[in-house]
């Protein structure tokens, strides 16, 4: 999940570290080389490089940051987010540049789709089918593939458009008054003089028409299915379809709806809606609203609940194989979401009081920060990004093999210890610092004015950088 990259981004960090070395005076300049891993940070939060061999990242927040990924073949980069970015997967490239946005489907064929968008005035690019197009909207010119169209033709809008979508062609004068859609072999057809006349055919399906829309509409199935609709808006209306009869008065307030295996009526809504189903899919469904007071839903395995509506919300779910889902949150305070499916090895939970403090475990690895300002689920962009600024105090651990990781302030107290490794760190800036690896150590006071450096029961001692002396640890 995109939730968990942060998570297995420090796991990665810290499972490279075989030889932990730590440098600098953190939190306005560290360094941690080995032969796995180089990460840097200056000024806090602001800089921050990371480099492994599959892996880099370089961030000046909140202004730029960059990360590839050489195993997915992903480069990303991010200005004064979400201003800017720059994303490529593969041969895949895309660019935005608030307003302006342009992509390409392969950076490699020079023939490939090609569009830019400078809404909402200017359009070009290279479509699907090949076509070199260009818009200068709203006077004049071609849109390719876009808003789910082949292609938009612009002839100073809204005096004249024309439009293709699939095998449907379009035109309209004087839009929306005027209107025509139509397939060259007459199996659809829809014209519109809008508001006084719309009519629409399409074969085999239906055909319906509208006098005075909304006020007046009514339609017929032309499908196997016989039915018939109509709608005199907003006092009645009704729908006949096969099994389903659908009524309404006074839309959308009152309303009734019948099937062979459910029905549902709102008197009013939004205010009070009951509908009770049992579908092949879904089995046996019931849905409940008190609007904004209660909401529920209700099916075999699982049950949604929803009090002051949205601010309150508790989801339920159980798997056949015993795991179970939970989710209840108080918009914008209080979030606790919980995962466990045993047989897929999903174990996984978030608990969040914002904006202070939040923790994510996954799998046994756990990250708790303090504080924690994006009022949803931290995304990757927003790790990248914006969440070290405001993270003041941080924690991971994975119990599994011994790895723990703690600051503060961004480095001002750090402590870190790696049991399967044998190595540790501990520092309270500018006061002690400590550093070990199997048998060596590194202890020094006030940044180094008194230094230890010992390898076993052997200590080389040294006071104001300049005296130095030897000494054995006494047991």
């Amino acid at each position: 999940m995109k939730h968990s990259y942060f998570l297995g981004l420090i796991t990665l960090l810290l499972s490279a570290c075989t030889g932990i070395s730590h440098s600098g005076a953190a939190p306005f300049y560290s360094e941690k080389k080995t032969e796995q891993v180089e990460h840097t940070r200056a000024l806090g939060p602001l800089y921050e490089k990371i480099s492994l061999a599959n892996h880099e990242r370089l961030a000046y927040r909140p202004f730029y940051s960059y990360e590839f990924q050489k195993e997915k073949d992903e480069e990303v980069s991010d200005y004064l987010w979400p201003l800017a970015m720059h994303r490529r997967y593969g041969d895949n490239e895309w660019n935005f540049i608030f307003p302006v946005y342009w992509s390409d489907q392969s950076i490699k064929d020079e023939t490939s789709p090609w569009h830019l968008l400078a809404l909402p005035f200017y359009f070009c690019g290279r479509s699907e089918a090949g076509e070199d197009y260009q818009a200068f909207f709203p006077f004049w010119g071609r849109i390719c593939d876009f808003a789910g169209y082949d292609h938009i033709d612009i002839r100073c809008f809204p005096i004249h458009l024309r439009s293709k979508r699939a095998d449907v062609y379009g035109e309209s004068w004087a839009w929306p008054f005027y209107a025509h859609f139509h397939k060259d072999d007459g199996s659809y057809l829809k014209t519109r003089y809008f508001p006084f006349y719309n009519y629409a055919y399409e074969k085999g399906r239906y055909e319906q028409n509208s006098i005075l829309w909304p006020f007046w509409s009514s339609g017929r199935s032309l499908s196997h299915t016989k039915g018939d609709w109509f709608m005199f808006w907003p006092f009645y209306g009704s729908y006949n379809y096969g099994d389903e009869k659908r009524k309404t008065w006074a839309w959308p307030f009152f309303s009734t709806y019948e099937a062979k295996n459910s029905r549902s009526y709102k008197m009013p809504w939004p205010f009070y809606s009951r509908s009770i189903s049992d579908l092949p899919k879904e089995g046996k469904v019931r849905r409940d609203t008190y609007w904004p007071f209660y909401l529920c839903t209700e099916l075999e395995d699982r049950k949604s609940q929803t009090w002051a509506w949205p601010l309150v919300h508790q989801y339920e779910k159980s798997y056949k194989s015993g795991g179970f889902e939970k989710d209840f949150y108080v918009l914008p305070f209080y979030w606790n979401f919980e995962e466990s499916i045993p047989n897929e090895n999903i174990s996984e939970s978030y608990l969040r009081i914002w904006p202070f403090f939040s923790k994510d475990i996954k799998n046994g690895k756990k990250l708790t920060r303090i504080l924690d300002l994006w009022p949803a689920r931290n995304h990757t962009v927003i790790e990248r990004n914006w969440a070290p600024l405001w993270t003041f105090w941080s924690s991971y651990s994975d119990p599994e093999i011994g790895k723990e990781k703690t600051e503060l302030l961004w480095g001002f107290y750090h402590y870190e210890k790696n049991d399967k490794e044998k190595t540790g760190f501990f520092q309270i800036f500018p006061l002690y610092r400590q550093e070990k690896k199997d048998q060596h150590k590194l202890t020094e006071w006030f940044y180094g004015i008194w230094t230890i450096k010992q390898k076993g029961d052997k200590r080389q001692n040294t006071l104001l950088w300049l005296f130095n002396w030897e000494s054995r640890e006494v047991k």
